[in-house]
């Protein structure tokens, strides 16, 4: 198909790496242009898995992947990928096992929070080696039963010899980048790619911060749809009853966290949940015209915190509080929504400060706020894509100075059970006990909301939030 569609982002991409994806921009417009050894679509299966599916027609309707087969050994401890060697870069050359244990070494080189989480970089052994020119092996430095989830990830996708699938890099997924300016993407279509080839000939990204903007220039005709993450209050109001916008759910979720300004509930997990039992979370969804949907995870609502009371709630907070939150929307009227039930049950004053983007992440590293309004989504589709990375040892657990023996126990028992049905349950435990004990309360999951173009047919945001430009089928503009 030779037509062209064009999206909006209300961000660029922070960097141009996309195997290390660190917004959701740059993991939106990624999408289009790695493929990963796993789809993330993908139904789990056993850690063996024989012969995927012929790859070799162009109306494939399985989703295309790098890995031929996924296999454990050692408990789990390494895993061997044997790749699908029909697959070919976007300038022709075939797949090989030297660009997946490239691919691993460069999100190492890079920091990757994945890859520095569960490879064994201990420096004893390499911690991906080609085993023949289409098999490659994963060393873990623990056991690990949920290897195929990480295989899912940007971080583990085939990198060819000192590219990062940016501008005029051979890609491996259904599209390349042929052009990146300082506010536009443009992705032309791979002509090996081996899928589904209804999707547009091209893609075009291009930046409007302002989701008011955005929805002028859709209406305008010169968008084909808005960035999924960029609607406000006024825009979701604005919009309502048009058949146009859609969205979901995404999982991008919200918490009010605990800085060093809090001092009179550090250590105090059951003053926290007493705290939390004190919000109301489905005054966030009537705040933002339905932009978060309430959440509390099972395992946080686990604890009983009964026997706090609210004489001690407010020893606590005798100062006054104050909610700190980054300068995108609905974050002020979400911030504002916890301030006002906050001064009501409590009885003290409760400001709120709004921060520049750059001033909201220093604050999430030095942890210098009182509550802090934040976003974070996990790593990948699984229970460990959000605990593992909390590990003592870990970069998120040394970033909150959060330490606890009995949460690295449990982890560990979770992270290498291959029972799933056993695993289930430990990784449950798991996250009780980190709910338990780490300074964050959770308030709610973000509810995406846009407008798209009739003229693109084709599936809808994926559980990820994202968008699998291929199986889209879009008309030509009238």
């Amino acid at each position: 198909m030779g037509t062209s569609v064009t999206f909006a982002l209300d961000a660029m991409p922070l960097i141009r790496d996309l195997h290390l994806p660190v917004d959701y921009s740059a993991r939106f417009v990624a999408e289009g242009v790695l493929l990963p050894l796993l789809p993330s679509d993908e139904t789990p299966a056993p850690a063996a898995q024989g012969p995927a599916p012929a790859q070799d027609t162009h109306d494939a309707q399985v989703p295309v992947r790098c890995a031929e087969s996924v296999t454990s050994y050692d408990g789990g401890r390494r895993w061997r990928v044997r790749l699908d060697g029909r697959l070919r870069w976007s300038d022709g050359a075939p797949l090989r096992a030297e660009d997946a244990v490239r691919g691993a070494e460069h999100a190492l080189r890079r920091g990757s929070n994945t890859a520095v989480t569960f490879l064994d970089h201990s420096g004893s052994r390499p911690p991906a080696v080609e085993v023949g020119t289409r098999t490659v092996e994963y060393r873990f430095g623990r056991p690990v039963a949920f290897a195929r989830q990480l295989f899912s990830t940007p971080d583990f996708a085939p990198l060819r010899q000192g590219r990062t699938a940016v501008l005029g890099n051979p890609s491996l997924g259904p599209y390349c980048v042929s052009r990146w300016e300082r506010e536009r993407i443009t992705l032309a279509r791979n002509p090996y790619w081996k899928g589904l080839r209804q999707g547009p000939g091209a893609i075009d990204f291009v930046l409007v911060r302002e989701a008011g903007d955005a929805v002028d220039r859709y209406l305008a005709g010169e968008l084909d749809m808005t960035a999924t993450t960029g609607f406000g209050v006024r825009e979701v109001a604005r919009c309502a009853g048009r058949g146009d916008m859609a969205g979901g759910p995404i999982p991008v979720y919200a918490s009010l966290d605990f800085g060093r300004r809090a001092g009179g509930f550090a250590g105090r997990p059951a003053l926290r949940r007493a705290l939390s039992a004190l919000l109301d979370r489905t005054a966030l969804e009537g705040g933002t015209n339905g932009l978060l949907l309430p959440w509390a995870p099972p395992a946080h609502e686990r604890h009983d915190a009964s026997g706090v009371t609210l004489a001690s709630l407010r020893q606590a907070v005798r100062g006054g509080l104050e909610i700190a939150y980054s300068d995108f929307a609905p974050n002020a009227e979400a911030a504002e929504v916890l301030a006002a039930r906050l001064r009501d049950a409590l009885a003290v004053p409760v400001e709120t400060v709004e921060l520049s983007y750059d001033a909201y992440v220093r604050a999430s590293s030095d942890r210098d706020f009182s509550l802090l309004y934040s976003l974070t989504s996990p790593f990948f589709d699984h229970p460990a894509g959000s605990l593992s990375f909390w590990r003592s040892s870990g970069r998120a657990a040394r970033q909150n100075a959060f330490a606890d023996a009995e949460f690295d126990r449990l982890l560990d028992l979770a992270e290498g059970c291959e029972d799933p049905s056993r695993a289930d349950e430990l990784w449950r435990q798991a996250e009780a006990r980190w709910w338990w004990t780490v300074p964050k309360i959770p308030l709610a999951q973000v509810q995406a909301r846009f407008l798209r173009s009739p003229r693109l047919a084709g599936p809808p945001l994926s559980p990820a939030g994202l968008l699998r430009f291929e199986r889209l089928k879009a008309t030509a503009p009238v």
